[in-house]
């Protein structure tokens, strides 16, 4: 007779069923660890990532502010060349609206040298008439020669009277010189 144990063939079917089991616990084990090590790498970058959003927030917040000062200089600035300009603009309407005596008065005036001094200018039938006096013989002709480049003044320029003078500072050149105007540079200009 032949015997078979049927309990036999059914222990290591059991044994090995309790090794995957084990299996399954470590796996399990492992799933838990690495989802706990993803959940604290995706903590620690966002941890990361806040604190350059707040650093990049704060020097954004500082340069917001240095702007906020530059746009209130430039505001004044603006205003203040908005005040020139209208300052200039009644500077020019202002030579615009000078009588041609001035215009003549201006002119006549540019043309002087150093070294000598206007004692009058008038108005004459044949022009204009200027007197003073000069330092030198020098200053004198090159008071006549800049009148001639004045576009209010037309040359000839006549020297009426020039004779020299005794002057505390040495000998002067007392003068009086013709010319004629232009009337129409004197109320163009």
């Amino acid at each position: 007779m032949i015997r078979i144990n049927l309990v036999r063939d059914r222990v290591p079917r059991r044994q090995a069923a309790v090794p995957a089991r084990r299996w399954r616990g470590a796996l399990g084990c492992v799933v838990v660890v690495a989802a706990a090590a993803a959940a604290g790498w995706q903590h620690w970058s966002l941890q990361q990532r806040s604190g350059r959003l707040a650093d990049e927030l704060a020097a954004a917040d500082r340069t917001l502010r240095e702007l906020a000062t530059v746009s209130d200089e430039l505001a004044r600035l603006e205003s203040r060349r908005a005040e020139l300009t209208l300052r200039g603009d009644a500077i020019d309407g202002l030579r615009r609206a000078r009588s041609g005596a001035a215009r003549l008065l201006d002119g006549v005036g540019r043309s002087v040298p150093d070294g000598l001094r206007l004692s009058g200018v008038r108005r004459s039938p044949e022009g204009v008439v200027i007197a003073g006096r000069a330092a030198t013989l020098a200053a004198l002709s090159d008071f006549v020669a800049r009148l001639e480049q004045s576009p209010q003044v037309e040359s000839p320029i006549e020297i009426v009277d020039s004779r020299t003078e005794e002057a505390p500072d040495g000998e002067a050149v007392r003068f009086e010189l013709r010319a004629g105007f232009d009337a129409q540079a004197v109320s163009a200009s």
